[in-house]
């Protein structure tokens, strides 16, 4: 999909994916337009348009940071494992992540979210 996108589409679309795998949010048309040396917002907006006719972001309507990737190219960062049952304290330090689209869970940015995984009996 990416072969059919233009030069700007792309950099546009790794400029998004960088700002979300580093938890900042989403970038406004102006920052865009900073960005890339665009004079008008109408170029960030037609360019990120193409990129959602091609089904790579989906854009949230009145939200100015409303753009999302619209596969897993995003994900949540797993804090490490607690037992099930009884609280007990254990963490983890690793560096994995989940594919989980968090706007399902009403999370807007990802570096407000993380995940443990249970493991255990309740």
């Amino acid at each position: 999909m990416r072969e059919e996108l233009t030069a700007s589409q792309k950099n546009i679309l790794e400029f998004l994916e960088e700002r979300i795998a580093d938890g900042e949010s989403p970038p406004t048309y102006r920052e865009i337009c900073q960005r890339f040396g665009f004079r008008s917002t109408k170029a960030a907006s037609d360019h990120i348009t193409a990129l959602e006719k091609k089904g790579l972001v989906i854009r949230e309507k009145g939200c100015s940071r409303g753009l999302r990737l619209a596969k897993g190219a995003s994900g949540v960062r797993l804090l490490g494992n607690i037992p099930a049952g009884w609280p007990r304290e254990t963490w983890s330090t690793g560096e994995q992540q989940l594919a989980i689209d968090l706007t399902l869970f009403g999370i807007r940015e990802r570096c407000n979210a993380f995940a443990l995984r249970v493991a255990g009996i309740p």
